[in-house]
Parts: C-alpha cells; sequence; structure tokens
C-alpha cells in the first residue's frame, strides 16, 4: 500500500513539473487578457509601450515616494496617457480614472524580445515634414479635446459660465483624464505611432 501512494506521489510531482503550475498558467493567462482589454479600452491618442524593468513600480503620483499600486513585469504592453518630467502617467483598465505613473526611463517602444529582423521586414515612408508634423500636433490636441467630456479640459479653456479654466482644467489634475493640450505634450512616440497609423508603416 505505501508503495502505490509513494508511485502516485511521484507521478503527480512528474505532471507538474512537466506541464507547470496550473493555477500560475492560469494567472499567466489572466495576465495576457487583462493586457489585451487594457489596450482595447485605452484612448485612441495613448502610445502602447513596453516595460523594460524586470519588475517596475505603477505609483499613483509620479514621485518615487508616492504610494505603489501594482507591479508590472518586463515585456507589458502599457497606454501611455502623457509625460511629466521624468514620469509617464498609464492607462490601467477600462475606468478613465484608472491610472498610475511609471519612470519614464522604464518604458520603451521596443518589446526586449523583439527580433532585429522585425524592424528590417517594416515597411518605411518618408520622415514627416515640419509642416505635417505641426499639423499632427494639432491634430492630435482636437481630437483629446474632442473626447473629453466636461468643459475643462485644458487650463486655456472656458467653462460653461465663461471663466477660464485655469488649474481646475483636467490638463492640471494628476490621475485625472488627462488630455492633450500643449505642442510638450506631443511625444515623439506619439507622433510616431499617430503616422504609422496614418500610412499603414513606421518612419
Amino acid at each position: 500500500m505505501a508503495y502505490i501512494r509513494n508511485l502516485v506521489a511521484f507521478a503527480v510531482i512528474l505532471i507538474a513539473s512537466t506541464w507547470g503550475d496550473p493555477s500560475r498558467i492560469a494567472a499567466q493567462t489572466a495576465g495576457v487578457s487583462d493586457e489585451k482589454t487594457i489596450a482595447i479600452t485605452a484612448p485612441a491618442t495613448a502610445d502602447m509601450l513596453r516595460v523594460t524593468g524586470s519588475r517596475v513600480n505603477v505609483r499613483r503620483e509620479p514621485s518615487i515616494n508616492a504610494g505603489v499600486l501594482t507591479t508590472y513585469t518586463r515585456g507589458r504592453l502599457v497606454p501611455v496617457l502623457r509625460t511629466r518630467g521624468a514620469w509617464s502617467e498609464i492607462h490601467m483598465g477600462d475606468s478613465a480614472n484608472s491610472t498610475g505613473w511609471i519612470a519614464s526611463r522604464l518604458l520603451s517602444t521596443r518589446s526586449p524580445a523583439q527580433a532585429p529582423t522585425t524592424q528590417i521586414r517594416q515597411r518605411s515612408v518618408s520622415v514627416p515634414s515640419s509642416r505635417e508634423i505641426t499639423a499632427a500636433r494639432k491634430d492630435l490636441i482636437s481630437r483629446s479635446i474632442a473626447a473629453y467630456q466636461g468643459s475643462c479640459p485644458c487650463p486655456y479653456n472656458r467653462d460653461r459660465a465663461g471663466r477660464r479654466c485655469g488649474g481646475r482644467s483636467a490638463w492640471s489634475r494628476p490621475g485625472g483624464a488627462s488630455p492633450i493640450c500643449y505642442d510638450s505634450d506631443v511625444t515623439e512616440a506619439r507622433l510616431q505611432t499617430y503616422f504609422a497609423r496614418q500610412r499603414g508603416a513606421t518612419f
């Protein structure tokens, strides 16, 4: 009887080492599903970047002293809404207020596992002119403001009473809807995403 129990225990260990921990597999599958959901529900103007650090903290505010909301692993795809100094605000879920902050140096446009040949296979187009870039910035800002449902997306807008929004604007409040209001909010990565969508290729 003891021999049979030992044999069964050995078989269980062998299966677990071969196929992996089911709970771990389920967690990994859920992580992939969550990543796809976040990417789909993110604003159209968001840049899709990859986490480059092994374990990167997502914080409540753009500060190393701010509380940690969660931790992302290397290679995770995250929608970046805007940058502020050395920090990038990311979209974390299907709620407009579900955002966090990651150090910008830990984000990249290229996946850590991406093979060099992938870039070679991409069709290239000519570099946009300064006029096209200026028009793209204006278009991105216009789209972002139009997508905001309130009356005060940017500091220079006016509320329903005709008063200048100033510090009451969504742009001025970290962790909010984060509209694009100024040329400085339009990053190089955002411009690349914009032209790639327009032309069907990267530059």
